[in-house]
């Protein structure tokens, strides 16, 4: 069976570049993706860690795709991403980060591919599990304890993904 994630480690992640001028200090960045209603509260965000002058993460969860952002000040970025886990072990691939700025206000559009819970190696929910664990919570705008909940979610999925496959229920 062909997997469909079975990609080298640096697949976790795309990455997308911002380089900020003009007279602005800061400017103020939204995130729109496109992704489908299986991505729910119980699912684990879409975390982007932003590095530049500043070296931020930022957490992209259905609740706040609508509303929420973050704010760069001047200078040179590069933002990659970890994928987002649905609770029955499926994830999101994003990819084709687009930048486009409308009205003063500059959106990163991302879109997404869906892949099944059988598609997706016990392998890659690790790499997964362990860029998570990698964020630091100094200063980072990821707190312990969001980011230790995020951890419990993935340590689910891949609990679960485990027993299946020592079942006889998965490759």
């Amino acid at each position: 069976m062909n997997k469909l994630l079975a990609v080298p480690v640096a697949a976790v992640s795309i990455v997308s570049s911002l380089f900020l001028s003009g007279c602005a200090q800061s400017s103020f960045y939204k995130f729109a993706v496109n992704i489908d209603d299986r991505w729910t509260d119980k699912s684990t965000p879409i975390i982007a860690h932003i590095t530049g002058p500043k070296d931020i993460y930022y957490a992209i969860e259905p609740s706040n795709i609508e509303n929420g952002g973050v704010e760069l000040s001047k200078g040179s970025y590069n933002i990659s991403y970890i994928n987002p886990v649905n609770d029955d072990g499926s994830v999101y691939k994003l990819r084709d980060a687009e930048v486009k700025t409308e009205n003063k206000t500059t959106t990163i559009h991302l879109s997404s591919d869906y892949v099944e819970s059988k598609d997706v190696p016990l392998e890659y929910l690790n790499k997964i599990y362990s860029e998570v664990d990698a964020i630091p919570t100094d200063n980072s705008g990821i707190s312990e304890d969001y980011k230790n909940a995020v951890k419990i979610k993935l340590e689910k999925v891949i609990n679960d993904k485990k027993k299946l496959q020592n079942n006889g229920y998965a490759d």
